[in-house]
């Protein structure tokens, strides 16, 4: 099968939380003996080729929604585009994480199977008529017109009953169907999680320091006012590490004043958010991961990758969340949500039982591989395209 992946970020140096490993999944895909293009951001605004284990990159996309969008390079883009197409007769067309690629691409061969990623909202702009390509269509003259079709732009909307959709959550799914976007039928994968990248070391809990790590963004959802008050009632070698992925202004002064009344202010440590290269060196450093959210997302990406390096997982169960969960009694430990007690006692429970630590580590990581991890993904993936 001939497959042509479109990602603003090939291979990306940082992905958000939910967000399929493209790089991995492309990977496997050669490793399965497909061949793949992936037509990728350009920085110079050239077009540059390079091959990366084995999957051939073309860079040659605009990776920002400009104002002023120029026939040229809108053209430049569907010309590559169109260059990686020809290359096979089976060929499928995936568009993941293209933040920022202009629009008009969708537009492109038409008769080639087309899956869309719905997990960001350039979908939502790309079948509306707010992005500026379609806006400058819309006023130009026919000559500008005929001049963008000479050049093998495409300046037409995207229709998106040509399209397929794929989404990574439920959650989302749901969220664009309610805004709009007709992916009543679109196909709800589990993100990939490149499990060669977090290698498994099991962990373990031994005298001296333990560290609980978190990795979210600091809001209340987040369930952070549970582990603080936890952390009260855990021996002092018990110290938090936050990972930052962002913040709610109004609620720093809220937390940092419940850190003091609590009185572990000295035993939390913040570090902004890692890129994957950090990422490893940070969980490696951790006891335990706590996935606390109360906003009842079944599916942490960080949480994954933390079983995936061995690191066990204590997780908050919520009654919100519209995915089943993946944590059982045998991979995870679970507490209530927002409930101090509860996540204080799972703590207590395996500082108690080093066993039972190492038995989490093993069965955790064997859940990443068999549900979540890039292997599962691509079998899930290339069934679903063999029969488009």
């Amino acid at each position: 099968m001939h497959i042509v992946l479109v990602s603003a970020t090939y291979p990306a140096q940082s992905r958000p939380a939910a967000e399929p490993s493209y790089t991995a999944i492309a990977r496997e895909c050669v490793r399965r003996g497909h061949s793949v293009i992936a037509v990728a951001g350009s920085e110079s605004g050239a077009v540059e080729r390079e091959t990366l284990d084995g999957v051939d990159v073309v860079r040659a996309l605009q990776t920002s929604y400009a104002g002023d969008v120029k026939v040229g390079s809108i053209a430049a883009q569907c010309r590559a585009l169109r260059s990686a197409l020809r290359r096979g007769d089976d060929a499928v067309l995936l568009f993941g994480d293209a933040t920022g690629v202009t629009p008009a691409l969708l537009g492109v061969a038409p008769d080639v199977p087309r899956y869309v990623d719905i997990g960001y909202d350039w979908a939502l702009t790309g079948f509306g008529a707010s992005h500026p390509w379609w806006q400058w269509c819309a006023s130009a003259g026919r000559m500008a017109r005929v001049s963008a079709k000479a050049l093998g732009a495409v300046i037409e909307r995207p229709d998106a009953r040509d399209a397929h959709f794929l989404a990574w959550k439920q959650s989302r799914w749901k969220e664009l169907l309610g805004r709009g976007v007709p992916v009543a039928a679109a196909r709800v994968l589990r993100p990939g999680i490149d499990t060669g990248l977090f290698s498994y070391a099991p962990s373990a809990i031994e005298d001296g320091e333990i560290r609980l790590q978190y990795q979210g963004p600091l809001r209340r959802v987040g369930g952070l006012n549970a582990i603080f008050l936890a952390l009260n009632s855990l021996p002092a070698r018990v110290r938090l590490r936050i990972v930052a992925e962002g913040a709610e202004s109004s609620y720093l002064a809220e937390l940092a004043e419940l850190g003091r009344a609590a009185g572990v202010t000295d035993r939390v440590e913040v570090v902004p958010a890692a890129g994957e290269a950090q990422r490893l060196s940070l969980l490696r450093g951790a006891a335990l991961f706590v996935h606390s959210s109360e906003s009842g997302d079944a599916f942490p990406r960080y949480a994954l990758e933390a079983a995936s390096a061995g690191v066990p997982v204590v997780a908050a169960e919520t009654e919100s969340g519209d995915d089943v969960s993946p944590w059982k009694p045998a991979t995870a430990l679970r507490f209530p949500a927002g409930n101090p007690r509860a996540l204080a006692e799972c703590v207590e429970s395996c500082l108690a039982q080093p066993e039972l630590v190492e038995r989490l580590s093993r069965a955790g990581r064997i859940l990443v591989e068999r549900g979540f991890g890039v292997v599962y993904t691509v079998d899930r993936l290339e069934s679903l395209l063999q029969r488009s």
